[in-house]
């Protein structure tokens, strides 16, 4: 990868990072930056060396993960600062010579952004489990209590699975044997996770636009449904003049970390492995 891309990556995404922690958003300055830098580097490198694909290559980049990052909006993967972090560094990524090779770089990135993403939301959920043990255990038993029809009914029919496939040796069974426990299991304790330690109260003059509504609010007679793209500045201007009580708001895990694990990986493979070794194992796999 291009050295001044990769400097340029890795300060954004820590800028991201720690604008994320401390207020639980993406400025959109930092993300239109990005792009407006990475651009305008790529045009002059272009001009002085007449390689017209790095610059390209970048406009490319930038119109694939404009797509996907839209994408996981639209499938709530991704909240709004998490999508136009992504499409700026569509404009970061593709540094290749060749087409396959950049899109295997691309790829590359997004699967290790959603796995290593979820195991670092897991890990962080973890975290605040024990940081509000007692308010989380109290909660846990709230959900258990709450879905025990259907973990009756998932462990049942776990049970049955098993059984199954101890004397058919079935692998496909053992495995979704332990796949319904596990997600069950999962579910409860993510609910327990939300209701505990992800939902907060604030003053209407504390709210920020894009905020989200952990239930549904009436003020004056209008309701305000949560919805996933959060609270308007209109419906804030709203609550502001006519509502005086505390509003519930849910949080989120801040996922610009991912970001930066997924770049990091990326570097690393880029300069200790290479893409290019990479691409020819996986033609060599499918051939």
């Amino acid at each position: 990868m291009d050295m001044f891309l990769a400097v340029l990556g890795i300060v954004w995404i820590a800028a991201a990072v720690i604008q994320d922690l401390k207020s639980r958003e993406v400025a959109n300055w930092i993300n239109f930056s990005l792009v407006i830098f990475a651009l305008a580097y790529r045009s002059f490198y272009w001009i002085f060396s007449g390689e017209q694909m790095f610059f390209l290559s970048g406009i490319l980049g930038l119109a694939i993960f404009f797509i996907v990052a839209h994408l996981f909006y639209y499938l709530r993967l991704f909240a709004g600062g998490d999508a136009k972090l992504l499409i700026a560094l569509g404009a970061i990524l593709p540094t290749a010579g060749g087409y396959y090779e950049n899109a295997l770089i691309m790829l590359f990135f997004i699967l290790v952004l959603l796995a290593g993403g979820g195991v670092y939301s897991f890990c962080y959920s973890i975290l605040l489990s024990f940081i509000s043990w007692n308010k989380f255990l109290k909660e846990f038993k709230v959900q258990v209590r709450k879905n025990a029809f259907y973990l009756v009914i998932a462990a049942i029919v776990s049970a049955v699975l098993a059984t199954f496939s101890m004397f058919s040796g079935d692998f496909v069974s053992a495995l979704a044997s332990v796949l319904i426990i596990l997600i069950s299991a999962l579910y409860v304790y993510v609910k327990a996770v939300e209701s505990a330690c992800l939902i907060y109260e604030v003053s209407p003059d504390k709210l920020s636009e894009g905020d989200w509504l952990a239930s549904e609010l009436i003020v004056k007679g209008r309701k305000i449904n949560p919805f996933w793209e959060g609270i308007s500045q209109e419906e804030i201007e709203f609550i502001k003049k006519n509502y005086k009580s505390k509003v519930k708001i849910k949080g989120g895990v801040p996922f610009t970390p991912a970001f930066l694990i997924a770049f990091i990986a990326v570097l690393y493979v880029s300069y200790f492995v290479g893409f290019d070794f990479m691409l020819e194992r996986l033609m060599r796999f499918i051939a």
